[in-house]
């Protein structure tokens, strides 16, 4: 008599599991090329070394808020909730909250956590709402005299315009990817109320190099 072959049995919970580790290293790799690209903008414009450091670690953190609630996006699947649309458009605020109460976790010393926290909460701002946003922050803080809110505004528009970029370049489960230019095109639509004119600008320029930047492995 043949042995009967045994079937192969998946841990839901497992899958679930793994899925979630690969979400967590694509959102990495997604926020290491926006880290870069946003590194050499700045650069492109003029800033200071100290205040570039600041916009990195904004940029490589901008999207820690997703770690809030991962199974909204590590579920592969498109939003389809309210809940997930919700929490899409809140994160940047929670992973403010989550780096102000441990700076440390993410390589950020307490001298930086509050400028690194208001570029990362305002990254999904609009172009005209980013200064008022970013003065109520540090006014709260009572820091308002003490940071260039201007300067942090100016970081937290350069991470929503790359983050754009770069996510709309990248495959995702709830929308095709686009070429750059394709990409450029799109944004082009919004800048002055969405988006910096002054970034797409250097965007535009720079299109080489962010092509370059974009493609690269984290």
């Amino acid at each position: 008599m043949q042995p009967q072959m045994r079937k192969s049995v998946v841990n839901p919970f497992s899958r679930r599991q793994i899925r979630r580790q690969e979400g967590r290293q694509e959102l990495l790799n997604h926020m290491g090329r926006v880290m870069r690209l946003s590194h050499i903008i700045a650069m492109s414009m003029g800033w200071t070394s100290e205040d570039v450091l600041l916009l990195k670690l904004a940029a490589k953190w901008h999207d820690i808020g997703k770690d809030w609630r991962p199974w909204l996006f590590y579920s592969h699947v498109p939003f389809t909730t309210p809940e997930q649309w919700a929490a899409a458009r809140d994160h940047p605020l929670h992973g403010a909250m989550m780096l102000l109460h441990c700076p440390e976790a993410y390589g950020v010393t307490q001298k930086q956590a509050v400028p690194v926290a208001i570029e990362i909460a305002n990254h999904h701002q609009y172009h005209q709402d980013v200064d008022e946003s970013c003065r109520i922050m540090a006014s709260l803080m009572n820091l308002d005299d003490q940071i260039d809110v201007t300067l942090l505004a100016h970081g937290a528009r350069i991470i929503k315009a790359v983050d754009y970029v770069v996510a709309r370049t990248e495959r995702r489960h709830y929308a095709e990817s686009l070429t750059l230019d394709d990409a450029l095109t799109a944004m082009g639509h919004t800048v002055g109320t969405e988006f910096s004119p002054e970034v797409y600008a250097v965007l535009k320029q720079m299109r080489d190099v962010a092509s370059e930047y974009i493609a690269r492995a984290s």
